[in-house]
């Protein structure tokens, strides 16, 4: 019988009986067998199912009742620990208010389970049903069972729980100010950039936990203390987890993404009281107004002894590193600087005694460092001091004070200053292009500036002339290498350095004297005018030169002494010049005779002059002259050396009288 495609059609056939043949079977009844039970597996209502070879097998029905009655099993369970523990429940937290009768009752909420903690009295009532009356409600709580260790390990003790090896984490982790912060506060400093934090509750908190070295992770606003100061105990230590030093500053914006800031609030003076043997490190500090001071203390006696500054940045405080109290500077001992930045603030650094800095930038400030009344015993090493208003370098009464290496630029005004009793040792320093700010020709142009009695010892120092950089204008200076100002007694040494940096002269000399022992330089001539050997315009003589005015009258006389060097009875007898230079008024005329001596020392001294050796100008001048006599003669005690001259024409005549060391 032939069918057509029409009349085809497909109908439900009866279910073969499947063979027992292996798997995989290709056999057209266990293919249908197979999809049948296929369809049962899947959408039947059934829990189990028979295959093909006769294993009793779960539905997809039979597996999920399965799963639930597993749940139900063990919620049955745990309801039954808990009432075999003695504890009663009293429904979900949504369904009260509860009051809890007995310590053994417990609610529901969120699917944690809590009862009463100890502080909690018997007869708590909850205030509500919702998630606000539970915020509220939950102090008086505690989790139970799992959830009672997820919040321990989650409270302040957890780091007391959790050991890696012999000790747990609380032991062996750093403590960081986050720790003590609100969860509101550390959003603000990890998401909104230059927002200015008040933590002056958490960084009291953290001392009264006894945190000796506090972390500050790396953020992008800005720590604000003082408003309530805290006291660092001795021996604190702030840490921060990097910062980005800026090299100069202009207003807030200037420290966005810094990393750590610590910034004095505003309406306070300092930060927090600071005691000494503190470490702060890598942190950028803010004074915000120029007008306060990062270390302070009620006791001005305070010196902060054995501080380390180690690659931290100050800004914008009255005095960078130092401090003051009362209108009135106050000192920093043995403190030790690394690698730090110190810009925009009144005074850069100052009055430190008795300590270090190493590898810091100096530069941008009013005044560079100070060091006055008594900041003595410091040492600058490969420090930069640049580009500040004022000098760069300035002490009064403070001695024993060493730079060494590295760059003293563009001062505003003296690059080295020397005031009153005080004293500065640089050695291969460059210093150039000082006194920025003062007209040409002005005292305080000048790269190195001693006033009254200071000193200022130079070795290996080389100095440079010119304006400000890239071409950008700016006067250029100096006018003077050094000049020397004020009432006289100062001293300058300076041997193997390059003087040449002046645009006027390399000495500018306004005080009456000047101690001077300058030798082996570029740019300046040998002048040495203390000791025994000294050097006049170039000449070596013994002992100073004297000088006087021979009177214009006849039978006026001079006399000026001069000392020798010192012989012991019977030395081998000692032989030198006497020369003496003369002016006769303002005429082209002069007088010089050299006239050869020999000391011998017996149990007297005594002078013999070598009268074949005499070396005369004129005739006008000489042992017997026509115009000036002279005459010598010695103490036989002292061996002091009296030259004499007496006027024989009338003319005066200006007289320098120098012992020469050779014949």
């Amino acid at each position: 019988m032939r069918l057509s495609r029409a009349t085809c059609t497909m109908a439900e056939v009866p279910l073969p009986t499947p063979t027992q043949v292996p798997v995989p079977s290709t056999d057209i009844r266990n293919a249908v067998f197979a999809g049948a039970k296929l369809d049962e597996e899947v959408t039947g209502t059934g829990e189990f199912y028979t295959d093909r070879l006769g294993v009793k097998r779960l539905t997809n029905t039979g597996r999920n009742n399965q799963f639930d009655a597993a749940q139900l099993d063990r919620a049955n369970r745990f309801e039954q620990f808990l009432l075999s523990s003695g504890y009663v429940f009293l429904g979900d937290y949504e369904d009260g208010p509860f009051q809890f009768s007995a310590r053994n009752q417990y609610i529901r909420y969120d699917n944690q389970y809590y009862r009463l903690n100890a502080a909690t009295d018997v007869g708590f009532t909850t205030t509500g049903t919702d998630a606000t009356s539970f915020a509220n409600d939950v102090t008086h709580f505690v989790l139970m069972d799992g959830d009672t260790l997820r919040q321990n390990l989650g409270s302040g003790e957890g780091a007391m729980k959790v050991y890696r090896n012999a000790s747990p984490l609380a032991r062996i982790i750093r403590s960081s100010i986050f720790e003590y912060l609100t969860e509101a506060d550390q959003q603000a400093l990890l998401t909104t950039p230059g927002v200015n934090v008040i933590a002056d509750y958490a960084l009291k908190d953290a001392v009264a936990d006894g945190v000796m070295v506090l972390d500050i992770p790396w953020n992008v606003g800005a720590l604000n203390f003082g408003l309530d100061p805290a006291t660092l105990p001795l021996g604190f230590q702030f840490i921060g987890w990097g910062c980005r030093r800026p090299y100069t500053i202009d207003d807030d914006n200037s420290f966005l993404n810094c990393g750590v800031v610590i910034r004095v609030a505003a309406g306070a003076s300092f930060p927090f009281y600071s005691t000494g043997r503190h470490v702060f490190r890598d942190i950028v500090f803010d004074g915000r107004d120029k007008t306060t001071y990062l270390f302070y203390s009620p006791s001005t006696a305070t010196q902060f002894n054995g501080t380390r500054l180690e690659g931290c940045g100050f800004y914008r405080f009255a005095i960078g590193v130092g401090w003051a109290s009362g209108g009135t500077a106050r000192y920093i001992g043995t403190m030790k600087a690394y690698f730090c930045s110190i810009s925009g603030n009144g005074d850069g650094v100052r009055n430190l005694i008795d300590s270090m800095m190493f590898g810091c930038t100096i530069n941008a400030n009013d005044r560079g460092v100070a060091l006055t009344g008594g900041a003595n015993n410091n040492f600058f090493g490969g420090c930069r001091n640049e580009w500040n208003t004022g000098d760069n370098w300035y002490a009064y009464q403070s001695v024993e004070n060493q730079i060494s290496g590295e760059l003293c630029d563009r001062a505003g005004r003296g690059g080295v200053v020397a005031g009153a009793k005080s004293a500065w040792i640089l050695n291969g320093v460059n210093v150039r292009r000082s006194g920025a700010n003062q007209p040409v020709g002005n005292d305080y142009s000048a790269n190195f500036i001693i006033i009254d009695d200071g000193k200022i010892e130079l070795s290996g120092v080389r100095t440079g002339v010119g304006a400000n950089d890239s071409g950008d204008g700016g006067t250029i200076s100096p006018s003077y290498n050094v000049s020397a100002l004020g009432s006289g007694g100062g001293t300058l040494l300076v041997s193997g350095s390059d003087m040449t940096g002046f645009v006027t002269s390399a000495i500018n000399q306004k005080a009456t004297t000047l101690n001077k022992l300058i030798t082996g330089n570029l740019g300046m001539d040998d002048d040495v005018n203390i000791g025994m050997t000294q050097v006049v315009k170039g000449r070596r003589i013994i002992g100073s030169q004297s000088s006087g005015t021979l009177a214009g009258s006849v039978g006026a006389t001079l006399s000026l002494t001069k000392t020798n060097i010192f012989q012991n009875s019977f030395d081998t007898y000692i032989t030198r010049s006497i020369l003496i230079e003369c002016r006769i008024g303002s005429q082209s005329l002069g007088d010089d005779i050299k006239i050869p001596v020999r000391f011998r020392r017996e149990n007297l001294y005594y002078l013999d002059i070598l009268t074949s050796g005499i070396v005369a100008s004129s005739a006008r001048i000489g042992l017997s002259g026509t115009g000036v006599t002279v005459s010598l003669s010695i103490n036989s005690s002292t061996g002091l050396v009296t030259v004499q001259l007496t006027n024989v024409d009338g003319l005066e005549r200006t007289v320098n009288v120098s012992m020469l060391p050779s014949m």
